[in-house]
């Protein structure tokens, strides 16, 4: 219970003693009354954050007369966690295997130096090393979509910033657009990336696929964001990348196969499965678009068949006969 106690404890003050870390980086010679000031504690406080750093994280940490201030006595790469859990450990890896899968291996990458450094600094700490995690779990995609880090860098800077963006956008058989965006969320779904925001072109919130996204660049310009505009709420609506305004009651029939699959999955957070004793059922869902159920339904044929809302089975009907008069 006491070790619990002390690792909440040391849990607690680590953002403190990361600031101090980044002052005494800056090369500031902070003293112990200022750091004291800076962070409204005592002194002795402060002193014994400095003992922990150099004992708990080895922080190369003197003391200059002369400056009458910390500073780094040797590089030191920053804060790690001593107190890293077996089970933080194992998903900080899972996060690094998923960057990965994505082609984001600049950012898995970044992870797995956070580890490294950790199990460099505390050999002992750790039982599971990063080779002997990509030798027993991966995660792989069907179809890895071909994205720019940089780009997912400047996205999540503008999303966060609350920056404007513009770049050329151009739609599976279209000419490149000039957009301008207020970014407003980044989001991955069946493993491709969109990011949904205001376009002051078509004055509405819009939804754009990264990979048709090209020239992207960060305007000089801020923006503030609509409180009309419920993003949240949006995606929660969605099974995939699309997103619309309405609400629709999607009832659809499965047959045995398709059942045993739903049981053992959850579509969507609205997902309500009426199972009949002869192993049939009703999948009743409620989402603000027809394009991903649709997509869904053409990929188990015939063990599902939608039944509502009849502008869906219509829909579904067209696009069979188009495809009929394909083959």
């Amino acid at each position: 219970m006491a070790t619990s106690s002390r690792t909440n404890k040391n849990r607690s003050i680590l953002p403190r003693l990361t600031s101090i870390h980044d002052i005494i980086n800056s090369n500031r010679f902070p003293s112990q009354k200022y750091l004291a000031e800076r962070f409204g504690v005592s002194v002795r406080t402060i002193e014994r954050d400095i003992s922990q750093m150099r004992n708990d994280y080895a922080a190369p940490i003197e003391y200059s007369a002369s400056k009458n201030g910390y500073y780094y006595s040797a590089a030191f790469s920053g804060m790690v966690f001593s107190d890293l859990s077996e089970r933080e450990e194992i998903a900080l890896m899972l996060a690094r295997e998923v960057l990965n899968s994505e082609h984001l291996q600049d950012l898995g990458n970044s992870i797995n130096g956070l580890i490294q450094n950790a199990n460099s600094k505390y050999p002992d700490k750790f039982s599971i090393t990063s080779q002997r995690m990509s030798e027993h779990i991966s995660c792989i995609h069907a179809e890895s979509p071909t994205i720019s880090e940089d780009q997912i860098h400047t996205l999540i800077n503008a999303i966060f910033e609350q920056h404007v963006l513009a770049f050329e956008y151009q739609k599976p058989g279209g000419i490149p657009e000039s957009r301008v965006i207020h970014p407003y969320h980044l989001t991955n779904a069946e493993g491709d990336w969109y990011l949904k925001g205001h376009c002051e072109s078509r004055k509405e919130l819009r939804t754009f696929k990264l990979q048709r996204i090209s020239n992207l660049r960060t305007l000089n310009t801020g923006f503030i964001s609509d409180p009309g505009y419920d993003v949240l709420e949006l995606i929660h609506g969605s099974m995939g990348g699309f997103s619309g305004n309405r609400i629709y009651e999607i009832i659809i029939e499965l047959d045995t196969y398709a059942t045993q699959y739903l049981e053992e999955k959850q579509l969507h957070e609205t997902q309500d499965l009426e199972i009949s004793p002869d192993g049939t059922a009703l999948l009743t869902l409620h989402l603000n678009n027809l394009m991903d159920i649709k997509r869904w339904l053409f990929s188990w044929g015939e063990h599902a068949r939608a039944i509502n809302p009849p502008e869906l089975v219509e829909s579904i009907r067209e696009t069979l006969r188009l495809c009929h008069e394909n083959y």
